[in-house]
């Protein structure tokens, strides 16, 4: 490097002039451009939360409105039934006039049906009557509750696909908290679905033709507790990642 004030040639590392003493200027720094771009840690802790409200909350929709609408549809099929009994009869069934296709008994009709025998049997004077008319009213009200369970299932579905679409990352540990907590509603409401299903399932079973009575509208509710259980399930293992990379 050269001094300014005598010329002299000096030592690029020196900071002053060896002859005249003079400070010297100081080197420019070099700046060394990189021909790629930094590397970045991915946030995968947000994907994740948005990953879990998504399948959460359509699957959760999704099995909220099929158990409503199979708790709306015919539980038990009348071509089953006339099918059966044809065939122990040796007629067969291969006509299309004997081939009955309509269903009777959805959830309205088999809860209102429970309901007013109820009242009625325990209007009676006998006891058994009586015990009977209780058990006939807590069988209505168990099934009045599959669609208003379903719903309340829908709605945490919903809410659940709300918060997928806000995009506030400094509320996101309040965002988790609500994921969580409906995650959790949405599974013990299935479950309850599921194991109302399974009862009556159960009890229909023990009839020698019983199995061959159910409809799609009775499958329809139980595939749709099936799927809102199995979402909330899934669901839940992704909050679960999210919170071990959060």
């Amino acid at each position: 490097m050269i001094c300014p004030n005598c010329g002299t040639q000096n030592v690029d590392t020196s900071r002053f002039c060896l002859k005249c003493g003079t400070k010297l200027p100081a080197p420019e720094e070099k700046i060394i451009l990189s021909s790629q771009p930094p590397i970045t840690k991915p946030r995968t802790a947000p994907d994740l939360l948005a990953q879990s409200a998504l399948i959460g909350g359509l699957v959760s929709m999704a099995g909220g409105v099929l158990s409503i609408l199979g708790w709306l549809l015919p539980w038990f099929a009348l071509g089953g039934l006339m099918n059966l009994l044809l065939k122990f009869i040796g007629i067969g069934s291969s006509s299309s006039l004997l081939n009955f296709a309509s269903g009777f008994g959805n959830g309205i009709q088999i809860s209102l049906f429970s309901l007013i025998a109820g009242v009625a049997a325990i209007g009676s004077e006998d006891a058994v009557g009586i015990v009977i008319g209780i058990l006939c009213i807590v069988i209505g009200l168990v099934i009045i509750s599959i669609p208003i369970l379903a719903a309340l299932i829908f709605r945490t579905g919903l809410k659940s696909f709300e918060a997928r679409l806000s995009d506030n990352q400094q509320n996101a540990a309040g965002k988790y908290d609500a994921l969580q907590n409906g995650m959790q509603k949405v599974r013990g409401r299935s479950i309850s679905i599921f194991v109302i299903m399974l009862v009556i399932f159960v009890l229909v079973a023990t009839f020698p033709i019983g199995i061959a009575l159910l409809s799609g509208g009775f499958y329809l509710t139980v595939f749709g507790a099936l799927i809102s259980l199995l979402g909330s399930y899934f669901a839940r293992l992704k909050l679960r990642t999210y919170k071990v990379q959060a």
